[in-house]
């Protein structure tokens, strides 16, 4: 926050990326356009949905792209984040016989995307409440949570985080009257997620 609290004005930033673990959720994105209301705070969020090996991001790289354009943009500047956090992960997993680079993930997120997506998930959530009408849909909800790609498990505790994307998939696949309002949103999760990689495991 810049300035006189009689009269704040505010920074915005082009990305808030976060080189830590299980940073790139949809909370997360929803917290970054909520902490000023009415005013974007940044462009872009870069975070990993999953747990992140002790080396990290790559900064010499990240500073060298600044210093040789500082006018680059964070979607731009994001996916050179991605390519050498990639590289590096290949390379260190391979010197070491260490192979965390299968399980790495690293995303750009367009935080603008963000409050329709919001708002659209307010819709499918109260919808699928409607379809809750009996013990065997209840199951089914569970059964579609469980399945569900999870993220930030190790062997002795979980986190209860899911990719968003695929429980929605599953859900489409559970209660198939909510598949259109399902499409609509996955479609506006392809738009907010402007550059991404996933380890192949």
């Amino acid at each position: 926050i810049l300035g006189h609290s009689s009269s704040p004005s505010f920074k915005n930033f082009e990305f808030i990326g976060f080189d830590s673990c299980l940073m790139g959720t949809f909370e997360i994105a929803s917290l970054l356009n909520s902490v000023v209301p009415n005013y974007k705070i940044s462009n872009f969020l870069i975070g990993s949905e999953e747990i992140e090996p002790n080396w990290g991001w790559n900064y010499t790289d990240i500073i060298n792209s600044i210093a040789l354009n500082p006018e680059i943009t964070g979607d731009t500047l994001g996916k050179k984040i991605i390519e050498s956090y990639v590289n590096d992960s290949n390379r260190i997993s391979q010197e070491n016989k260490f192979y965390a680079n299968r399980d790495i993930t690293l995303s750009v997120i367009n935080l603008t995307r963000i409050p329709e997506i919001n708002q659209r998930l307010d819709d499918i959530v109260n919808s699928t409440i409607h379809e809750l009408e009996d013990e065997e849909s209840i199951l089914k909800l569970i059964r579609t949570i469980d399945v569900t790609e999870s993220f930030g498990e190790t062997v002795t505790s979980s986190y209860g985080m899911v990719d968003l994307y695929d429980f929605l998939s599953n859900l489409a696949n559970a209660f198939p009257s909510l598949k259109t309002k399902i499409d609509e949103v996955k479609d506006e999760i392809d738009s907010a997620v402007v550059y991404n990689y996933s380890g192949e495991a």
